[in-house]
């Protein structure tokens, strides 16, 4: 009797570790399964996070065109400004000219008058023509000034760019060391359930045994 009671007392003990064991395995595989969950969420998000750098890429070409299209507009101005002050000095040269003509054919040529009405007249035309060249340079600038700002912003995507894949890169190692943790739990979880196995089994033969003994095998 003393030795089936001995064979049941192990078997319950291995019948508990194997329990214990499978419960600790169950644990674990919950684990994996909360670290696989975790990379697959990351890696998702990496995924939508790197979508951005095509449209990222469009807004910096378009930019970049915005920025050539200003540069053009600044040098069609400063052309103009050039060809509207050439026809300002023509004008000028061409009004002081034929006031000097008229008066020298009314024998007034060294008239202080006429003298004054020329000068005046010469400085006047000078003015237009100097305000002319300030109000093109103010709009050449504002044209160059609207073009750095948007090389500036192409400038940007490019940044955005790079700082998205190096954030996707991030990302995806992470997710890579979750999913590492989760391998180190699975096989955490399946040595357990290995050793719960085992414990079952001994457990089965230890009532076997006690069987055996008390029939006297």
């Amino acid at each position: 009797m003393a030795g089936i009671f001995g064979s049941l007392g192990d078997a319950i003990s291995a019948f508990g570790n194997s329990a214990a064991d499978s419960a600790e395995a169950q644990g674990f595989t919950q684990e994996a399964n909360t670290y696989n969950k975790a990379a697959s969420q990351i890696t998702g998000a990496s995924k939508t996070l790197l979508q951005e750098i095509p449209l990222e890429k469009q807004a910096g070409a378009l930019y970049g065109e915005a920025a050539g299209i200003e540069r053009s507009n600044a040098q069609v101005e400063n052309a103009s400004t050039k060809i509207q002050e050439a026809q300002e000095q023509r004008q000028i040269y061409m009004s002081t000219s034929s006031a000097k003509a008229a008066a020298g054919g009314n024998g007034l040529a060294t008239s202080g008058d006429i003298s004054y009405i020329l000068a005046s007249s010469g400085q006047q035309g000078a003015l237009t023509k100097q305000l002319t060249g300030e109000q093109g340079s103010i709009n050449s600038n504002a044209y160059l000034a609207a073009a750095k700002g948007f090389e500036e912003q192409k400038v940007g995507t490019g940044i955005a760019i790079v700082n998205t894949k190096v954030q996707s890169q991030s990302m995806k190692a992470q997710a890579t060391a979750y999913q590492g943790q989760a391998q180190a739990a699975l096989a955490e979880g399946q040595a357990l359930q290995d050793q719960s196995t085992a414990s079952a089994a001994a457990g089965g033969l230890d009532i076997i045994g006690g069987i055996a003994s008390l029939f006297g095998f």
